[in-house]
């Protein structure tokens, strides 16, 4: 892989590992997580309630994501192994899978935060 560090900093550490453990030609299902700056001060500075609150950021995540989308939708076009499998409002990413070649071409767009791995988040009940 051709090292770029604008790039690298957009793949996170287990992405980087999941890479090189599963090899290189496996499509790689990632959380592509789209730019938000303020998207924590906006609900602090809110004075809406949850339900307000809730379907303001349901409405902010169109509005961010559009673009993204579309670019994604344009790629699956040349690169037929992207798969679009979910979009979270909550969470302003998008869940895929694509190659290596695919992910690093994702990476490059200026609406990217970040590129992770996949995980199941468990937690304590």
């Amino acid at each position: 892989m051709k090292k770029n560090p604008k790039i690298h900093s957009k793949f996170t550490k287990a992405l980087l590992n999941l890479i090189n453990s599963q090899g290189r030609t496996n499509p790689i299902e990632a959380i592509v997580r789209i730019k938000d700056p303020v998207g924590i001060s906006r609900l602090i500075d809110s004075d809406l309630d949850i339900n307000d609150k809730i379907q303001t950021e349901m409405e902010h995540y169109e509005q961010i994501s559009v673009s993204l989308i579309y670019k994604l939708k344009q790629f699956q076009k040349e690169n037929p192994e992207i798969k679009i499998i979910d979009k979270s409002w909550l969470t302003n990413s998008v869940l895929l899978e694509a190659s290596l070649e695919a992910l690093i071409k994702i990476a490059e767009l200026e609406e990217i935060d970040l590129i992770d791995t996949n995980k199941e988040i468990l937690g304590a009940f």
